[in-house]
Order: C-alpha cells, then sequence, then structure tokens
C-alpha cells in the first residue's frame, strides 16, 4: 500500500467526518504474526538483579481539533522490583519523528505528563506522555517515532530508547514479549494491567 494510497483514504475520511489517525507498532514486532503487539518491553538489571519491567505503548496520534497541532501520547506502565524507589525523569523524556521525506525531527519536551514519577517497591505506575508534532508536520508525514526516557534506579541512571513505525494493518495484537511471558500481570491492552497467564505454552514464531 503506497503512501499516496493511504493519503487518499484518509483524506476521504476526513470528508466524510472522521479524523485520520497514525496508529503504530514496535518496531520489533512480528508481522507474520496474526495481530501485531501493542506494546514494547524493557527488563533492566545488573547482573542477576532485576530491577524493573517497563511496558511502552503508543496510541494512535491523531489531531484533537480543528486547526490544532497533532499529538503523540504514549504511556508507560512501571514495575519496580528493586529494593529502592525508582524516579521517572518526565524532563529527560524525548521523542524523535521520522517522516516521508527522511527527516528525523525533535519533538521537545512533552506537552503534558500524567502519572506520578516516583515508583516504590513493589509497586506499579502508568505515566502518560503527550507530545505536539514538530511544526510543519502533519499526521500523513509520520513514517514512525522513537522515545527516549530514563529511569533513576538503586544501581544507578539508565537511558533507554523504544522505536515504533507506522502500522497499515490490523492492530489487535494479544502476544507476549520477545522471549517469553515476563510476568503474568503484564497484559497487551493498552487501557489496563490485569492478571492473565496464558493457559498453554508459549513458542515465538520461527526466523524466515
Amino acid at each position: 500500500m503506497t503512501h499516496r494510497f493511504v493519503c487518499a483514504i484518509a483524506l476521504a475520511l476526513s470528508g466524510a467526518g472522521c479524523a485520520p489517525v497514525v496508529e503504530l507498532r514496535p518496531l520489533d514486532s512480528w508481522p507474520d504474526v496474526p495481530g501485531y503487539r501493542l506494546a514494547a518491553y524493557h527488563q533492566i538489571g545488573v547482573g542477576t538483579r532485576e530491577l524493573v519491567v517497563v511496558r511502552v505503548a503508543a496510541q494512535p496520534i491523531r489531531r484533537p481539533g480543528r486547526g490544532a497541532p497533532p499529538r503523540a501520547q504514549l504511556d508507560l506502565r512501571i514495575h519496580n522490583l528493586d529494593r529502592a524507589p525508582i524516579t521517572f525523569h518526565a524532563a529527560a523524556a524525548a521523542l524523535e519523528v521520522q517522516t516521508v521525506d527522511g527527516r528525523q525531527l525533535e519533538c521537545g519536551a512533552p506537552a503534558a505528563v500524567g502519572g506520578e514519577p516516583v515508583i516504590e517497591p513493589g509497586a506499579t505506575r502508568r505515566l502518560d506522555l503527550e507530545f505536539l508534532l514538530p511544526p510543519g508536520v502533519g499526521l500523513l508525514d509520520v513514517t514512525g517515532v522513537e522515545l527516549t526516557w530514563r529511569l533513576d534506579t538503586g544501581a544507578g541512571p539508565f537511558v533507554r530508547s523504544t522505536p515504533f513505525v507506522r502500522s497499515l494493518g490490523p492492530y489487535p495484537g494479544r502476544y507476549p514479549p520477545r522471549g517469553g511471558w515476563v510476568h503474568p500481570w503484564w497484559c497487551d491492552d493498552p487501557w489496563h494491567v490485569h492478571p492473565w497467564t496464558p493457559s498453554t505454552p508459549w513458542t515465538p514464531p520461527a526466523p524466515h
């Protein structure tokens, strides 16, 4: 499906009163598996000491109203496995946008941040980050985004990046993170965290 065809569909929907959106999926998801994974997972530790598990999901990029700039919203679920508190630094979060003409543009600091940045031992917290797309970048220009974020832990600071690419196919995903099931309470649902354990063992797809 070409970019021109995608533009035509989006413009037709816009004319019919439906605002176009840009769906995103993690870069390391598996297109050959029915249904893409909705989130990326990061396991952070030092040696055999596991510190934290972070789930990063990207909601569809949309324009909230006529004349308003497009907005990208990403949410992080942070589960502290350590004995010391963990702090998420919202001021250090940055989003880079990739466009169809090959540009890589920074969005600047988050326009809005929701959630508690300090995660106590054993706790799970959700943080929502909202970024305004750079001036002159429209919804149909976006081919991907990359979120850079930082955590301060009892073992020191950790900086990670999570890339997402534009998804043109079906988006419902119910597949576990790479390497198997991390924790039974992680689920590929961008809105809820609830206990869920697979009834049968899961095996990653064979490489092509």
